[in-house]
């Protein structure tokens, strides 16, 4: 079971690109690598604003894929940051991800 737990609008400086950060839990993540199941994901706000009515694709990047980034932030705490220690699929979390921002938008409480 995927759950938001907490998102927020990010800006890289005053003029840099715009990211939606989150903090997802994971029933899926508590395994034998993590027992927490907490995950931080990033999705560029471009991502999110610019798919509309079209849906997942109009997300998608040149090569096709979305741009939906996951780490274990207690992992990368320890000092593994490394594929296959710390990899997740982004893309399973980008639709709840999405639904929270939209949510919060509809309620005034990020930045479109």
């Amino acid at each position: 079971m995927i759950e938001v737990l907490q998102v927020a609008y990010h800006r890289n400086g005053v003029g840099g690109e715009a990211v939606y950060v989150a903090l997802v839990a994971d029933s899926r993540v508590r395994d034998s690598r993590r027992p927490g199941g907490t995950l931080l994901v990033l999705v560029p706000a471009w991502a999110i604003a610019e798919v509309g009515s079209a849906g997942e694709a109009a997300a998608r990047t040149p090569s096709g894929s979305i741009p939906c980034y996951a780490i274990d932030p207690a992992l990368a705490a320890e000092g593994s940051v490394a594929f296959g220690a710390n990899s997740w699929r982004g893309e399973d979390y980008y639709g709840a991800v999405r639904a929270a921002v939209l949510a919060q938008r509809a309620a005034d409480e990020v930045p479109a």
